[in-house]
């Protein structure tokens, strides 16, 4: 099937089915989860779920398998710069990543290794991209809505001289290169404020090894109230919506928000400096804070700290991997499961130093925390720059390098 860039291309490029391009497509195998010495740390094969993939190039995962679990699955090794595409499940199916080294996959996503003689999986990256809407019509099933391996090799696409390919890739790319090295500066502005936090108020590092014993012993509720301000669809029209999957794993800065179109059914609005977690399947770790006033569904907390002087210490207390430890093991529901505020993490047992205390460890982790929040913005204004050049140099309105009209 020709897709509607191929259509509206005015570039006279010739196309070609994505089969024709490859060298391998293949997808992967999920190890069974109770035999013993199949998962591992990070120092086993970075396994991709389709949840990881976010449309960039990938650099680890959030788990690893070894290679007794290579050998005993169907699992399988893939080379750096292959292209996985989601296939089952809307709105997941079509998603990609770029593989930044070797990893393995599960059997939700498809997986492409390009000829280079042919194709640059940069260009071949963005011309699927540029596809989405084409890739979500061909998604059939009664259930769900998935793409098939069958349909995908048959995918026709644009096949411009490989030089143009790798001029319009670095082009895109440099936008691209840019939003990862803000994101690798966010993940370290992160890092370093959870380390201070944990140095404050875990390992009593900040006062010589022993936490002061003058704090109280709390409730999460406590300091934190779960809102649930609802909003019908079609009031609001102007603030952004946030559903759970665009917060990010382990990614205290959300820039990944939708047209507020898309807001149709059991909405919450919440406010500038909230704290959103992403209660359906807890365990993906889904923290961030609210750079904006905006528009989630209830299967997201919406918590807001009581005082301000609580933000900071609430907002890396909810990132903390033993608070959504304690959200997965009093969640309700087995195939699907929820974390719950009453009767789960509200009575998570939190304790709080004095007043003075937060204010000090406010002060010096704002800067990371307004670096961490408004970096979202920059991050979206950068992505939003590239979705404006995309269509244009991929369908031959606009010609780089030496292709320049």
């Amino acid at each position: 099937m020709k897709t509607d860039l191929c259509s509206q291309q005015l570039a006279g490029w010739p196309t070609a089915t994505l089969e024709s391009i490859s060298v391998r497509i293949t997808s992967g195998g999920t190890p069974k989860r109770l035999t013993p010495g199949y998962y591992t740390d990070a120092s086993g094969t970075p396994w991709v779920k389709t949840q990881e993939l976010q449309d960039r190039i990938l650099h680890d995962t959030e788990e690893h398998i070894t290679d007794l679990a290579l050998r005993e699955s169907s699992a399988k090794k893939l080379p750096r710069g292959t292209l996985l595409m989601a296939m089952y499940a809307a709105p997941t199916a079509g998603r990609m990543a770029i593989l930044g080294r070797e990893m393995a996959c599960s059997q939700a996503a498809c997986a492409f290794q390009f000829d280079p003689a042919k194709a640059d999986v940069r260009f071949m990256f963005y011309q699927l991209l540029q596809s989405r809407a084409d890739l979500h019509r061909l998604a059939n099933g009664a259930a769900q809505q998935n793409l098939s391996a069958r349909v995908l090799r048959e995918l026709e696409v644009l096949l411009p001289p490989l030089d143009e390919q790798r001029a319009i890739a670095a082009t895109l790319g440099a936008l691209d290169d840019k939003i990862e090295s803000l994101q690798k500066s966010v993940r370290l502005a992160q890092d370093l404020a959870q380390s201070t936090f944990k140095a404050w108020f875990v390992s009593g590092e900040h006062w010589g090894g022993s936490q002061p014993s003058d704090w109280k012993s709390v409730k999460l509720r406590d300091i934190c109230e779960l809102r649930r301000d609802a909003v019908k669809a079609g009031q609001f029209t102007d603030l952004p919506y946030v559903p759970v999957d665009a917060l990010q794993m382990k990614n205290l800065a959300l820039h990944n928000w939708r047209p507020n179109s898309e807001a149709q059914s059991s909405l919450v609005r919440f406010e500038e400096d909230d704290i959103l977690i992403g209660a359906m399947r807890v365990y993906f770790h889904r923290v961030a804070i609210a750079p904006f006033a905006g528009l989630t569904r209830t299967t997201a907390f919406t918590l807001r700290p009581k005082q301000k002087s609580y933000l900071p210490f609430s907002l890396l207390l909810c990132n903390e991997e033993t608070t959504i430890e304690f959200a997965q093991t009093t969640s309700k529901g087995s195939t699907m499961p929820y974390a719950v505020w009453e009767g789960g993490l509200a009575s998570m047992e939190v304790l709080l130093p004095p007043e003075e205390v937060l204010k000090d460890f406010a002060r010096s982790v704002a800067p990371l925390i307004n670096f961490v929040k408004e970096s979202g913005k920059q991050l979206q204004a950068l992505s939003d720059l590239r979705d404006v050049l995309l269509p244009q140099l991929l369908s031959g309105r606009i010609r780089v390098g030496e292709y320049s009209a």
